[in-house]
């Protein structure tokens, strides 16, 4: 742990100070974004020291006269009456002894202030205004509806006359749905169809169109309470012997991140495909957890899983590798054992299925099961008949990994204080050449800047308490990552495609080293915990378009005129 942090540390105080020179910062100016990066870079080095030399540390300062005198102080302060009435609270007791029933209740507590929390974002404030969103999927489901896999709108006529509609160049001012896909005559959509379904079961209870920012906000709202009652489980199954306290953090940390929080200021369709995708890849991977705890019901755990992941792929297709991974791996944890091969060869049948019901909704559509109408898309300069068909190459990898990881937000002295910068060409470090192809495109900000409890992630995989499970999670999310890093580019929400499974490998790492537990080690988590949770919440004010100041600036300058 110590040389990880000491890595981290290091590489944040150099990017600090050299910022200029690799072309991180195209100004030598010291902002406060620099600032930032070199006092953070310090703090977790420092960190890393006391990590490695804590035993000297430790046997220095209890041989202090200050440890004395702050000993004697405190004991008094813990044993006063007032004190021990406190923590004889029942509410108080919770947080410092075991109890499944603790976590679970500190699960809904979070849960719900993050669907508020969640709610106000997507509204920009106002509670009620679901105005600013498309209806993508609504008109899909139109289309359903009428017994048709394509949209009711009918293309413009002077499409068939090009050459190449695909390119925007010769498109022209031709009217068109952007980005939807064009073929054969007709319009379709090249994300998951399975949200367009579920509208289809509740269009005949809901009169007016049902908007993509509605989706967003059920699926956001799904990921917080999935991942809440993953960390519940997580917890029961291998930490249980910790204090109920110990869950804050992480808690925090998966509700408030910024990968999630930022699908909300701009919800469209984008947003409602990948948020779907990684609701259903969540509830998929609750019930593989379920499966765990009893052989009694342990088939039908395993159905819903694979009809979860099937359903996570038909909402956002990337999600098909790690889905596939996830599967591999229970196979091969489990393979020895009859019972569990028998449960598993259900499971995967299920996700068998709903794979060849999305084959078959393809081959319809495009004559291919594979072509899901990603190259017949109408786009700009991505179009992929303009990209020469490199969607995925290991050419991307680097850039995309500076951008997921490393990529510092800017500070200033204004609410809300944090901005994930928008890119240009001059923000490149020098060692990093952007293939021809690369596309950048929106603002994004790295998760080491942005999650700092992922700074826990490494401890999970300790020799404590570690097993098979978390061993194979660790791959899971390690294709999941390379997946996504092969990408033509990489935006803010993609990294919503592999974070939660971060935070709770991250929140493994945490419980891992509260084993023994630690004042010290405690308070460090709930410090990140509380940090990434602030994090989170400040980019998706600011979001990508400044959503909440131009949807409702009365309240914006209301909430910066409480900071001035």
């Amino acid at each position: 742990m110590a040389w990880f942090l000491w890595l981290i540390g290091s590489l944040s105080i150099l990017l600090a100070i050299f910022a200029h020179a690799l072309g991180i910062d195209h100004t030598p100016d010291w902002g406060t974004s620099r600032w930032f990066m070199l006092w953070a870079g310090l703090v977790i080095t420092l960190t890393g020291c006391f990590w490695r030399w804590k035993k000297p540390i430790s046997s220095w300062w209890h041989s202090t006269a200050f440890n004395h005198w702050f000993r004697r102080t405190t004991v008094g302060l813990f044993s006063s009456r007032p004190v021990h009435t406190l923590r004889e609270l029942r509410f108080i007791r919770w947080f410092f002894q075991p109890g499944e029933t603790s976590v679970r209740w500190m699960a809904l507590v979070t849960v719900l202030i993050g669907s508020l929390t969640a709610w106000w974002l997507v509204t920009a404030g106002t509670m009620n205004d679901f105005s600013h969103t498309t209806y993508y999927y609504d008109r899909l489901a139109g289309g359903f509806s009428h017994g048709q896999l394509s949209l009711l709108e009918e293309p413009d006529a002077r499409l068939a006359e090009l050459s190449n509609p695909y390119d925007y160049r010769e498109r022209g001012d031709i009217p068109i749905i952007w980005d939807a896909s064009y073929y054969q005559g007709q319009y379709y959509l090249y994300w998951g169809p399975v949200p367009a379904l579920l509208i289809c079961i509740i269009k005949p209870f809901a009169l007016p169109p049902i908007g993509d920012l509605s989706l967003v906000l059920f699926f956001v709202i799904g990921c917080m309470a999935v991942q809440a009652w993953l960390l519940v489980l997580i917890h029961r199954r291998w930490f249980a012997d910790l204090p109920a306290g110990l869950a804050i953090p992480p808690l925090l940390a998966g509700t408030f991140c910024v990968p999630l929080l930022w699908q909300l200021p701009r919800p469209s369709i984008y947003e409602a495909a990948i948020t779907g995708g990684q609701f259903f890849w969540l509830l998929g991977l609750a019930f593989i957890f379920l499966s765990f705890d009893s052989e009694k019901g342990r088939v039908g755990r395993l159905i819903l899983a694979g009809l979860c992941l099937a359903a996570a792929v038909g909402c956002r297709a990337n999600l098909l590798v790690q889905s596939a991974a996830l599967l591999a791996c229970l196979l091969y944890l489990f393979f020895s054992r009859p019972a569990w091969r028998r449960d598993l060869f259900f499971g995967g049948v299920a996700f068998a299925l709903g794979l060849a019901a999305l084959g078959w909704y393809n081959l319809a559509r495009f004559g291919s099961i594979l072509e899901t109408g990603y190259s017949y898309q109408f786009t700009g300069p991505a179009a992929i008949s303009l990209v020469g068909g490199m969607l995925y190459s290991p050419g991307y990898m680097l850039p995309n990994f500076f951008n997921a990881f490393l990529r510092p937000p800017l500070f200033d002295a204004e609410f809300p204080f944090i901005h994930s910068p928008w890119i240009t060409e001059a923000m490149w470090p020098f060692f990093i050449h952007l293939p021809e192809k690369y596309y950048y495109s929106e603002p994004i900000s790295g998760l080491l800047f942005t999650c700092p409890f992922l700074v826990f992630f490494p401890a999970a995989f300790a020799r404590k308490r570690r097993s098979p499970e978390i061993i194979g999670l660790g791959v899971v999310a390690l294709v999941s990552i390379l997946v996504n890093l092969a990408f033509i580019t990489t935006f803010m929400r993609y990294l919503l495609d592999f974070s939660p499974l971060l935070i709770l490998l991250a929140a493994m790492g945490f419980w891992q080293l509260n084993g023994k537990p630690s004042p010290a080690r405690g308070f460090l988590g709930l410090v990140l915990g509380i940090t990434t949770a602030i994090i989170g919440i400040l980019l998706a004010v600011a979001g990508p378009n400044n959503n909440i100041l131009n949807s409702n600036p009365a309240l914006f300058q209301w909430l910066a005129g409480l900071f001035q």
